[in-house]
């Protein structure tokens, strides 16, 4: 889908806007069960999935107070059972610390310009789309953790000891807690996790890719590359695997320790470094297939082989966390950890020492 995606309804009015101390240009999507209005405001550009908007809970009744929300709204018809997925995988976690909370569901009025593909013609939808709200969470993604060359010794240190002390473990613990609960994430990534180091709380976001563990049959959509394992972009699966999360989180650990953007291999083609121009003249889903296929093909050369030629520090690579991080994100799905339970054990122990004697 392609132009603006914009939300259709009545703005909330001057004198509830001026009370509350917000913006009376913001439209009111609907009514929690205790009467609060629910307002969120902006246009989205070229939004394909969902449609996330800022806004707030403003209070109707006397104690009430202002709350910052963000409403996730599905962005076309096709997604719609995504965003209830979401919704209800969610509500399912409700109270549990690490992750979001759903206050309320709804339909908003929403407007777009749906253009499926280059040779099709732009098409005006009005309609109304599912969404739900959620607190807004504070913290900062866990991208901005990554160690850097360019970090002064003092800062890398530090980040090393939060990465491998808490960062990680929480995560592993936030995961493990899913596997519990019979959900797979599928879309584990820096860009989906937030730290707040004020309240020390680590969250886990965006459940749009999400399913049950048990489900009868498994989705066949993916989330971010490169933090999905091959057997996803080649394959059909069968049924949800936790090695799918396994592979999220060590590519994940792999970028916060190394500072590259994805897993890189001595002799693999390095696809990070494709411009958009480039990938205007070939297809990307071919270069990220063809990617993969060479991963699987250095996967059967043997764990050794992957330890030699995967890119990360030697004093890392050396490490038995180093090596432990490759085996989590081995292209071959059964030579993965399939439990993550043994993965948080493991990586709490692993990176306490690689802690204590490293000079990275």
């Amino acid at each position: 889908m392609y132009g603006v995606f914009e939300l259709r309804g009545k703005k909330v009015s001057p004198k509830l806007a001026a009370r509350a101390g917000v913006s009376p240009e913001l439209t009111v999507i609907g009514r929690t069960a205790d009467r609060r209005t629910i307002v969120a405001g902006g246009n989205k550009f070229d939004a394909t999935s969902m449609s996330l908007f800022p806004g707030y809970l403003l209070p109707t009744r006397q104690g009430q107070t202002v709350s910052e929300i963000v409403a996730k709204i599905s962005a076309t018809k096709s997604v719609d059972s995504e965003c209830q997925n979401e919704a209800d995988l969610l509500q399912e976690l409700s109270g549990r610390a690490g992750f979001p909370a759903v206050v309320h569901r709804g339909q908003a009025a929403v407007r777009y310009d749906d253009r499926p593909s280059f040779l099709s013609a732009t098409k005006n939808v009005s309609r109304q789309a599912p969404f739900f709200i959620m607190p807004r969470i504070g913290g900062l993604d866990l991208d901005l953790f990554r160690l850097k060359q360019s970090d002064p010794a003092e800062a890398s240190r530090k980040k090393l000891a939060l990465i491998t002390g808490q960062l990680m473990p929480a995560l592993a613990d936030r995961v493990v807690e899913l596997h519990e609960r019979n959900i797979v994430h599928r879309d584990i990534k820096p860009n989906n996790v937030l730290y707040d180091p004020a309240a020390n709380i680590l969250t886990v976001l965006d459940f749009g890719r999400a399913a049950r563990l048990d489900a009868v049959e498994a989705r066949t959509d993916h989330g971010a590359f490169p933090y999905v394992p091959p057997e996803l972009m080649l394959e059909t699966p069968d049924r949800e695997d936790v090695r799918v999360d396994v592979f999220g989180f060590g590519a994940t650990y792999y970028t916060l320790l190394t500072g590259r953007l994805g897993l890189e291999y001595e002799g693999v083609g390095n696809i990070w470094r494709l411009t958009g121009l480039d990938l205007m003249f070939i297809s990307q889903e071919e270069v990220v297939k063809r990617f993969c296929r060479e991963q699987l093909q250095l996967g059967t050369l043997g764990y050794a082989a992957l330890v030699e030629r995967i890119k990360m520090p030697n004093e890392l690579k050396q490490s038995e966390l180093g090596k432990y991080l490759v085996r989590l994100v081995h292209p071959i799905k059964t030579e993965r950890p399939a439990s993550m339970g043994e993965v948080a054990e493991t990586i709490k122990r692993l990176g306490a020492q690689f802690n204590q004697g490293s000079s990275l």
